[in-house]
């Protein structure tokens, strides 16, 4: 029976999950290792089985054991600097009511002699990862787990914790570790759990098995689908968005509705000329913002920033702007005709050239996001969107080609004011003319992108 289950556990920051539908078990008399890229969510799922944070979903069972039967070296340091080795081991024992020889328990992780006479802040790396190694087993815990503590170690101190590791888990605890030093590790769990793409999977028999390449598995990018779904899906992000969409086009159907009696073509006005641009860029940068703050959706820099993720984050803002702007369009429409409003005959005309505005949104977003970074591209977008828009009524409509067809559609003019019954006419949205633009950003995406990740893919 295993000592700790976790069942369908989601664990993340600040309730953006980094990994998903997470089911393990660890049993005690066993060495594990987790593998996976920085920002995967190593960390963050140790923190969680030793119950130091709340899960985004899911749960942990403990069977025959607690949380007082675990320790941890997780968050660096865990020893007080301005104290010698001695010094912490007898704070750590006070502090646990144990009756430990300072001495034996520094020997025992090979720092005795070079500890003496020296504050812990002065010690090489190496010797801090055996102190923190020192202190979190003087409990004696069932449960030891340790964060990369083959950082800074020699090869004499590579083996030295080898050593320790095996006759602490032959004692029949169990040892939680995370490394990225392959070769090192390599023989010594008896366990890995991958994590990769929001996803921890593990594997208990590493008979035959190199764990090079179970690493080199949670690194490739060949299926970053799933990580980038998880994190530019967030319900509360979406529902705003359209939310503030319908708001803004029932407002400006109020104020034209009292103004010359067309609801329908006020509203439409309002949303294209004031605030359908700044509603898609605060959707976009919110979940840029979230993507981010989830460490790339658990994908390294590298593989986050290559050709393949940089297309799929395109095409997922493109799709998310064409969701939001479509459903704030046709709801505002429903919204009308139970008001007793008629809807325009034009609708079709009015939801292509949505799209084709989103798609112009999601291309210039993404382009400045790889000449810049993704905090320019919120800006600088919004900036261009609205000089496209705000200019004087009479710029030429290749300049907004999508905003001022969609009006015209509906009777309008660029500036709002009604078009005369001979100026109604607009382009269709199957026009060459009107492709043009998607057509020449999307090269300049692709020529930009391959030469912006060629250099990040070589990394």
């Amino acid at each position: 029976m295993p000592a700790i289950s976790a069942t369908n556990l989601s664990i993340g920051y600040k309730g953006s999950p980094i990994v998903s539908d997470i089911n393990l078990q660890l049993h005690t008399g066993r060495i594990i290792c987790l593998l996976g890229p920085n920002g995967a969510g190593k960390t963050t799922l140790m923190k969680t089985l030793l119950g130091r944070i709340r899960p985004v979903s899911g749960s942990v069972t403990y069977t025959q054991t607690g949380i007082e039967e675990m320790s941890a070296a997780i968050d660096h340091p865990s020893f007080f600097p301005y104290l010698s080795g001695r010094q912490n081991v007898r704070v750590a024992s006070a502090f646990w009511g144990l009756d430990v020889d300072p001495e034996s328990a520094l020997d025992s992780v090979g720092i005795g002699r070079a500890a003496h006479g020296r504050k812990a802040k002065d010690y090489s790396t190496g010797m801090k990862e055996r102190l923190e190694l020192c202190l979190a087993m003087l409990s004696r815990p069932r449960f030891l787990f340790l964060d990369e503590p083959q950082n800074g170690l020699d090869a004499d101190g590579m083996i030295s914790l080898t050593e320790t590791l095996r006759a602490y888990r032959d004692a029949g605890n169990c040892v939680v570790i995370s490394t990225h030093l392959l070769h090192e590790i390599q023989g010594v769990p008896d366990e890995c759990i991958v994590i990769r793409h929001g996803r921890a999977e593990q594997i208990t028999d590493l008979t035959g098995v190199n764990i090079a390449d179970l690493y080199g598995r949670a690194l490739s990018a060949a299926a970053p689908v799933r990580a980038l779904v998880t994190y530019y899906w967030s319900a509360w992000y979406f529902l705003a968005a359209v939310f503030g969409s319908v708001s803004s086009l029932l407002m400006g159907s109020w104020i034209s509705s009292e103004a010359n009696g067309t609801p329908i073509t006020g509203g439409y006005s309002f949303l294209f000329t004031g605030t359908q641009p700044l509603i898609c860029l605060a959707l976009l940068y919110a979940c840029d913002a979230r993507v981010a703050k989830a460490h790339y959706g658990g994908l390294p820099y590298q593989v986050y920033f290559a050709w393949k993720p940089c297309s799929l984050r395109t095409v997922f803002r493109a799709l998310v702007l064409i969701a939001v702007n479509l459903l704030s369009v046709l709801g505002f429409d429903a919204i009308m005709i139970l008001t007793g409003a008629a809807m325009h005959p034009h609708l079709t005309v009015v939801l292509c050239f949505v799209v084709l505005q989103s798609l112009l949104i999601a291309l210039v977003y993404s382009i400045i996001e790889i000449a810049v970074n993704p905090t320019a591209a919120g800006v600088v977008s919004g900036v261009l969107c609205y000089v496209w828009i705000l200019l004087p009524g009479d710029l030429p409509d290749y300049a907004t080609p999508y905003v001022a067809n969609a009006l015209r559609a509906v009777g309008l003019n660029l500036n709002g004011t009604m078009a005369p019954p001979g100026a109604t006419g607009s382009r269709s949205p199957g026009d060459p003319v009107m492709l043009a633009p998607i057509v020449a950003l999307s090269v300049v995406y692709v020529l930009l992108g391959r030469f912006r990740c060629k250099g990040v893919e070589r990394k």
